[in-house]
């Protein structure tokens, strides 16, 4: 997955280009989608070797990130003020997610907890030294902290910022994802590792005539690499489709590796777009089509909700062969999950000395990435802007955002 937060990657700074999230209503072009956290690693570098100011070569080790655990340290006594200073500043980053989280905490803040909030525009790096060097912004409800890894890690070490917790949960940030309407036909493929023991799966779904690769006759050898143009020649094979990344992207080769390393590798045409533009055509029009298919992408994404896609449990995360399947040349020798970006909602130590009961909401603030793929997806339909979206999760998901301040829902 190229990452960029809800598709869009925003570091430009420390090593990493800046990158676009193009999706619009068609599934295509939309200026409020940027670049998400999600997709670079899969576009600029081996999602294995990703480090703060660069990119290191197959094989090299992974970016530690640091974390303070709440309780680590003597937070002092606790200020009259819930949220412990007059100014509370919120960064809000130039990727449509955390303009949102960004808006969200802002309405939660204000009106559950009297904070006086301001929202300011904010990126990753800066943020953090800002917090280093004057407390402020008070909080950073998405940092991918593991893309500058070096600059967070300084500011733990300083004792300068804490992560509060996930910003994400319940579901991978990077996965396959196979159609809603082949999990309604095919319940029982829920993984990866199902569709390894059941290869044939993908064609009990809805493609009308397609035949298990083992029946096709004439079906080409295993795991060809095809483009856009020779999609239409691939269908005759009888073997569904698995739509991979650009072929520049790191992920072009992690997602062969994969393949090989579940035994997948001649069961799918495996289809590489020139371009992201590319990309989600082949998925827009595979599901117009209702092709029963396999395609690689990353959340939060406004895509995943309008097109209904699935994510895959891709199993557990083995470093070793993880490093192997990131190797164009390495025979795989064993299946492993995508590696685990650390994204998180990250304060001041004040907060947490200063005002623990918002620290404690911070804690609880997990979005669940379903909850933020449909929030995008809404934003695009509707031309929203990042406070408007935040007071539609207000609106209609009171159940959630109770359960964050500690409350249950009335």
């Amino acid at each position: 997955m190229a990452h960029f937060q809800n598709g869009s990657h925003p570091f430009s700074g420390e090593g990493f280009v800046a990158f676009r999230q193009l999706l619009n209503p068609g599934g295509f072009v939309n200026l409020l989608a940027m670049t998400s956290p999600r997709a670079p690693r899969a576009l600029i570098g081996s999602l294995l070797l990703l480090v703060a100011g660069g990119f290191g070569a197959p094989g090299a080790a992974f970016a530690q990130v640091q974390i303070l655990e709440p309780g680590g340290l003597d937070i002092g006594p606790v200020v009259e003020s819930p949220c412990g200073r007059d100014d509370f500043s919120i960064a809000s980053m130039a990727w449509p997610s955390a303009a949102i989280l960004a808006e969200i905490h802002a309405q939660i803040l204000t009106d559950a907890f009297g904070c006086t909030v301001s929202v300011v525009q904010g990126e990753p790096s800066a943020a953090l030294s800002s917090i280093t060097t004057t407390g402020q912004p008070a909080l950073v409800p998405e940092i991918w902290a593991s893309r500058i890894a070096e600059i967070w890690n300084g500011a733990i070490r300083a004792e300068a910022v804490r992560a509060a917790g996930d910003a994400f949960g319940e579901g991978a940030l990077e996965a396959w994802f196979v159609p809603d309407y082949v999990s309604a036909d095919v319940p029982e493929l829920v993984s990866v590792a199902a569709l390894a023991a059941d290869p044939g799966a993908l064609a009990r779904s809805a493609m009308p005539g397609l035949v298990p690769v083992e029946e096709a006759e004439g079906a080409p050898e295993g795991g060809e690499t095809e483009t856009e143009a020779e999609a239409v020649e691939g269908e005759a094979s009888g073997r569904p489709f698995f739509i991979s990344c650009p072929a520049d992207w790191a992920c072009s080769v992690i997602n062969r590796g994969m393949l090989e390393a579940y035994g997948l590798a001649e069961r799918f045409e495996v289809m590489v777009p020139e371009d992201r533009f590319a990309l989600d055509r082949m998925i827009s029009d595979a599901v117009s089509r209702r092709e029963p298919f396999v395609t690689y992408y990353w959340q939060p994404n406004a895509l995943i909700d309008r097109l209904g896609l699935v994510p895959l449990d891709m199993g557990a995360f083995d470093g070793a062969a993880a490093q192997c399947i990131a190797i164009a040349d390495c025979v795989a020798f064993g299946p492993s999950a995508f590696a685990k970006d650390d994204v998180f909602v990250a304060a001041p130590q004040w907060v947490f000395a200063e005002a623990p009961e918002v620290a404690g909401y911070l804690s609880r603030a997990q979005m669940p990435l379903a909850e933020m793929n449909a929030l995008l997806a809404w934003q695009v339909e509707n031309e929203a802007s990042a406070r408007e979206t935040a007071a539609r999760f207000i609106a209609t998901r009171e159940t959630l955002w109770r359960d964050w301040i500690g409350l249950a829902a009335q």
